[in-house]
């Protein structure tokens, strides 16, 4: 927090650079100690039906597609690469560069960790990628377990680094929005009494997984009408009217399903919100959000059609924002 205050997006994109070559680093070695440590006193057993093809993995697959991407979509830490980027070629190349990084990292803890489920070390699956190390021969296992420490704490850190600019981000933009010009330092002062909720949040103990589900799952109702929204041509069909329909038809469906399945309102709000990352809540969420597209331009196509009203693109102040955005672009005094 403190580094990133002091230094923004520049310090924070610097760091990650390094704790993406240390994250590798220590990728590779422990791929290298699982090629010569993975030894299991007997021969591995026929593959366990919870490792194979299942409902659980499919479960998994769906869940993780859907609420991935739009969790991703909201993430204001990944539009500051963007924002950063030199040029179009440079945002591609760090975009597929990064994608091919992330992709080996994320292969090298889940086939570990399913390698330690298939010889049985496994107790809880959260750190199967940890009993792979404990349980591996030779004498080093108390090394590489902080090696893996180490490389956990670095990921971590990348990211954390980006959430502060996205936090002073996200306040300075908002207190513009509401006619308040406040400077760099104060938008910095903000952030840190940010974090004091944030850091009181975590020493409770709260499962962090609960915490994302809620995240996941409330962006997976929004992310198809803001991506259809904001592609070129779509625009003045799925405007803000129509996402914001769209977002609380998918909410509600949720929470009719939840009601559904537990017999009440509160706890089925529980139960999709906080207990369970359900691949039928995520679907459920998803499809609904494009059934409300669908519904919402259905009931518009009808009123335009009888009231004769065209369609516009979306323009949120017309002519006085093609006014401004030309005095931006030559008024020396803003661009300074």
């Amino acid at each position: 927090m403190v580094y990133t205050s002091v230094g923004g997006v520049y310090v924070s994109i610097v760091t990650d650079q390094w704790q993406a070559k240390f994250s590798l680093f220590l990728s590779a070695i422990s791929v290298l100690y699982m090629l010569y440590s993975f030894r299991p006193a007997e021969a591995l057993p026929d593959l366990p039906d919870y490792l194979a093809l299942n409902e659980n993995g499919i479960g998994s697959i769906i869940t993780l597609g859907l609420s991935f991407p739009a969790v991703s979509m909201f993430n204001d830490a990944y539009w500051q690469r963007v924002w950063s980027s030199e040029d179009e070629k440079a945002l591609k190349k760090g975009a597929f560069a990064a994608f091919f990084m992330i992709s080996f990292v994320i292969f090298i803890f889940g086939f570990g960790g399913f390698l330690a489920s298939w010889a049985g070390y496994v107790s809880d699956p959260n750190f199967a990628f940890f009993e792979l190390i404990a349980h591996s021969t030779g004498d080093l296992q108390e090394i590489m377990l902080i090696v893996v420490t180490m490389l956990a704490v670095a990921m971590n850190e990348s990211l954390v680094d980006s959430f502060q600019n996205a936090l002073t981000d996200c306040s300075s933009s908002l207190a513009l929005s509401l006619g308040f010009e406040i400077s760099i330092t104060a938008a910095r002062i903000i952030t840190i009494f940010i974090n004091i909720p944030i850091v009181i949040i975590g020493l409770q103990g709260y499962d962090v997984n609960s915490i994302f589900l809620i995240s996941c799952l409330l962006t997976t109702t929004s992310f198809l009408p803001v991506v259809l929204g904001i592609y070129p041509g779509l625009d003045k069909y799925i405007h803000q009217s129509t996402a914001l329909f769209s977002c609380l038809f998918s909410i509600c469906s949720i929470m009719i399903y939840g009601w559904i399945v537990k017999g009440s309102l509160l706890q089925g709000l529980y139960y999709c919100f906080w207990q369970t990352y359900r691949w039928q809540v995520f679907l459920t969420a998803f499809t609904a959000s494009a059934f409300g597209i669908a519904l919402f331009l259905s009931f518009e196509f009808f009123y335009r059609y009888i009231s004769k009203t065209a369609w516009k693109s979306f323009t949120p102040h017309g002519d006085l924002e093609v006014e401004y955005l030309d005095a931006f672009i030559h008024d020396e005094k803003i661009i300074k």
